[in-house]
């Protein structure tokens, strides 16, 4: 576990990032 939470926490974040920075592009176009 102790090796997968950092691996998961990494996949999470790289799938995260884009989807905010979409979200944002999409807030400032309004």
């Amino acid at each position: 576990m102790s090796v997968l939470s950092p691996l998961i926490q990494a996949l999470v974040l790289f799938a995260v990032a884009p989807l905010l920075s979409g979200i944002t592009r999409v807030a400032r176009a309004r």
